[in-house]
């Protein structure tokens, strides 16, 4: 993967504002507008996975056997727990995915890591990596427009407001510079409580935080997917305070592009279809114990980039169709 410039980090903290990226934005719109699109692009069904898995190494096996059951094509995890220059275990990759990771360095816990097919290699750029957020931004030029993914790990509230608010602000406006030019998806734990306002049928309580992310979320016209979901839109139960909370979010500028969005079964309400799990021993017992974060698949379609066409049918002809989404 090559490595994109890095943005200096007083730019993402603010020196430039919302408003002002707003006026290059429609600079940016109105030369898009000149060019001349195919009109009848070849697509892509692409298929994303989310989430924190509370430690990679440990749910390897199980997170393989779901990629590949589900046909996964981009795989973003957090607090994979992977820590300096660590990688992944092979096993996970399974010499079908690259990956682009960003560990911690010394503090456990934690990082983001995520997957792509082999074949895009050449396509694929990470462009920024979070300063004050755990998160990174990734372009996949295969796409036309391109895809701008992010993968997120937002701080918990013991980090302290400042902290989480910053977070905020940083990758929100990662997200702002390629709201025009690309399609951006944001996904990951959020550890937000945004209220049910913005998203009908979450928890309705809200933190400053959240109600920062909020009015940026409305102030750049993205659209929070996981109302897609049937019957529910929560990926965290807390039995103890009887809360259940989307706590894990995929958000775009481009909800035209997806075809549907799944949340798995709470491990504390059922059985999970697709969320990772590690198996515990004890006296000679076998248990299965989930990442305590709701899994979420969705699956988006995307105009390819004419040249790149034929490469991203190298990957296509492999997969099968993921007729369990639609």
């Amino acid at each position: 993967v090559s490595q994109g410039k890095t943005k200096n980090n007083k730019r993402r903290q603010g020196k430039t504002s919302y408003r002002a990226l707003k006026l290059k934005n429609q600079i940016k719109a109105k030369k898009l507008a000149k060019k001349t699109n195919d009109s009848n692009p070849r697509t892509y069904d692409l298929t994303l996975f989310s989430n924190n898995v509370h430690g990679i190494t440990s749910k390897a096996s199980t997170c393989a056997d779901i990629f590949n059951k589900y046909v996964i094509d981009i795989a973003c995890t957090q607090e994979s727990f992977l820590t300096g220059g660590e990688n992944p275990p092979p096993s996970l990759c399974n010499n079908k995915y690259s990956h682009i990771k960003d560990n911690r360095q010394t503090q456990l816990g934690g990082g983001v890591l995520s997957l792509y097919p082999k074949v895009w290699h050449s396509d694929v750029v990470k462009i920024a990596s979070g300063s004050n957020a755990e998160f990174h931004a990734i372009k996949f030029n295969c796409f036309s427009p391109p895809l701008v993914l992010i993968n997120y790990y937002g701080p918990q509230a013991t980090r302290g407001q400042d902290h989480v608010l910053n977070s905020i602000r940083e990758v929100m406006y990662e997200a702002q510079i390629h709201l025009v030019d690309s399609t951006i998806v944001l996904c990951g734990d959020f550890n937000l409580y945004i209220g049910d306002s913005i998203l009908p049928g979450n928890d309705p309580k809200l933190s400053k935080a959240g109600t920062l992310f909020n009015s940026l979320i409305e102030e750049m016209g993205l659209t929070i997917m996981n109302y897609m979901n049937k019957d529910f839109v929560h990926t965290y139960v807390d039995h103890q305070h009887n809360t259940k909370r989307a706590l894990d979010l995929i958000i775009t500028n481009n909800p035209g592009a997806f075809n549907s969005v799944v949340i798995d079964t709470h491990s504390r309400e059922g059985t999970p279809s697709f969320t990772p799990f590690s198996t515990r021993v004890t006296n000679n017992d076998q248990r299965k114990v989930y990442a305590d974060h709701a899994a979420i698949i969705a699956s988006i379609t995307l105009p390819l980039k004419q040249s790149n066409s034929n490469r991203s049918e190298e990957h296509t002809s492999e997969l099968q169709s993921p007729d369990h989404l639609v």
